[in-house]
């Protein structure tokens, strides 16, 4: 539920960490490599510009969805990753390797 006023402006810092969580949660609903500005913004009910306006463009976005998986450790994410070996996975931590084998396998 919004609470904000209408016509009220979020902070910017709140508005850029917004994206980012509802990207994360779209990547885990729908995947990682289907994650689009326009999902991103029909379900913040926001302009798809607003996205690049904070973020430079869709594939930035992504390499920032997974390096938070990463550091978070949200599986799905980085597994969806791994599965297709993207770059980004090769240098995982063993112990994270394991978690993401374990995810897929069961």
């Amino acid at each position: 539920m919004n609470t904000r006023a209408k016509g009220a402006r979020m902070n910017p810092y709140a508005r850029k960490e917004q994206i980012l969580n509802t990207a994360i949660d779209l990547s885990i609903e729908n995947g990682y490599q289907q994650l689009t500005r326009r999902a991103i913004a029909n379900r913040m009910q926001c302009a798809s510009a607003l996205i690049n306006h904070y973020y430079q463009g869709i594939e930035s976005l992504r390499r920032l969805v997974l390096s938070t998986a990463i550091e978070k450790e949200i599986l799905p994410i980085i597994a969806q990753n791994f599965a297709v070996r993207g770059n980004e996975t090769s240098e995982l931590p063993q112990h994270l390797k394991d978690k993401v084998i374990q995810y897929l396998t069961n």
